[in-house]
């Protein structure tokens, strides 16, 4: 049973997990993914009530509605009778059936994220506190950084300790809303059973707080404790974050290569263009997503406020200027110099966690694009706050942009990644 997300941990019991590490490239493949083939994700984009509703509900077959479980009403799960409609068909028709010029509809699909190890490296017993979880009060003086994951481990020691972003207060507000949203299982509890999300968040606040950089995380829960997601909890998850003005960077460390019709999600990012950008990682196949064939979404969309990240190897060497040499591809991380746009580091990311109590709990090296987009999330976070003490403000286009410019250049990376751009770790010497 899922615990609280009002509740923190008192460890009375633990398990101090030996060193680890995790290299995503390693997982299987090819991925566990999949289409539906009864359900299609449903936006309106007028109002319901001008909508035939009843004659398409009965053309379609549709036998259940569902809609997400924090959110508005534009947006629904529709369940039909495969017997009955095939749903290819009922994909393509939905826009030509008469009086749904109103509905456009995406077929269903399911897709996971790698294996994060053994879920929270502790054993957690029965004896826990009635202590609420700390959020900070919204103000622009933060950079606002939502992560769309398996969650967030809140019972291990975070610095600082107050870095939620106060969702009870924004536009979005669901019943017991505190910080995020469980699209998995629907409810406030952000609680990150799988471990993916606390490792890309702990790189993220890692380098924030070794900058100086003052921060809030918003977490949201799209993929369960096996990693499994779906497009359906993708695009809940995309319209909560968009209903957040605050929210200037959204990190995505996730991705597939199902080549099918993904409008909805589309727009939803692209009407977030000109207060939110994305940052992507571009999975970790060693493919050339440039080919038709290994497409990478949502990182190979073609968005103006998407960044697409890979990764490489090696210790960067300055030829002159921003040029480096001494670097290569990560053999794990996808490639390709039209649609990924920067590359950072792919291995080697040591992570250290503690008990709230300040015991050693788990240290973890982990490896894979989910954790360079993490990196290059920090970086974006830096820039966006210098240009805010600058007195300027940054559309996403432009962001990206600044971000690009401080990349160093690989001549070897060119044929890999566009322009042969990358972020390193720290500054090159």
């Amino acid at each position: 049973m899922k615990l609280n997300f009002f509740l923190l941990v008192v460890l009375s019991t633990i398990l101090v997990c030996c060193d680890s590490s995790i290299d995503e490239s390693s997982q299987q493949v090819p991925p566990n993914e999949y289409l539906s083939d009864n359900q299609i994700v449903v936006r309106y984009k007028i109002p319901k009530d001008s909508i035939n509703l009843d004659s398409i509900f009965r053309v379609l077959h549709v036998t259940e509605v569902s809609r997400c479980s924090c959110g508005d009403e534009t947006l629904e799960l529709w369940t039909i009778d495969p017997g009955s409609t095939n749903i290819e068909d009922a994909v393509s028709s939905l826009s030509e059936e008469e009086g749904a010029e109103g509905v456009e509809g995406d077929r269903q699909f399911h897709f996971e994220i790698p294996n994060a190890g053994n879920p929270n490296g502790q054993i957690l017993n029965d004896n826990f506190t009635q202590n609420d979880i700390t959020v900070v009060d919204n103000s622009e003086s933060k950079v606002d950084i939502a992560i769309i994951d398996t969650g967030i481990d809140y019972y291990r020691k975070w610095e600082p300790d107050l870095f939620f972003f106060r969702t009870s207060n924004s536009i979005s507000y669901c019943d017991g809303e505190v910080s995020g949203w469980d699209f998995v299982n629907g409810d406030n509890d952000v609680f990150d059973d799988h471990n993916h999300g606390t490792y890309v968040t702990k790189i993220i606040t890692n380098e924030l707080n070794k900058r100086g950089i003052g921060f809030r995380i918003l977490p949201i829960k799209a993929f369960d404790s096996l990693g499994k997601g779906s497009y359906w909890n993708l695009v809940c998850s995309m319209n909560y974050v968009k209903k957040i003005p605050q929210i200037s960077i959204v990190n995505a460390s996730f991705g597939h290569y199902l080549d099918v019709k993904q409008d909805i999600l589309k727009g939803l990012i692209q009407e977030m263009s000109q207060n939110t950008l994305i940052v992507s990682s571009s999975g970790n196949r060693g493919w050339n997503t440039d080919q038709e064939r290994y497409f990478h979404y949502p990182s190979g969309y073609p968005e103006v406020n998407i960044l697409s990240t890979g990764g490489f190897s090696g210790i960067p060497e300055i030829i002159e200027g921003n040029k480096i040499t001494n670097v290569e591809r990560a053999s794990g991380s996808n490639f390709g110099p039209i649609n990924i746009d920067v590359a950072a580091p792919f291995y080697d990311y040591a992570l250290e966690f503690k008990t709230r109590e300040d015991r050693p709990l788990l240290n973890v090296n982990v490896s894979g694009t989910s954790y360079s987009a993490a990196l290059v999330t920090a970086n974006v976070a830096e820039i966006l706050q210098e240009s805010r003490e600058r007195g300027e403000f940054q559309i996403p286009e432009t962001l990206k942009e600044l971000l690009l410019s401080t990349s160093y250049i690989s001549d070897e990376l060119k044929s890999f990644f566009k322009g042969g751009k990358i972020i390193p770790k720290n500054p090159i010497e």
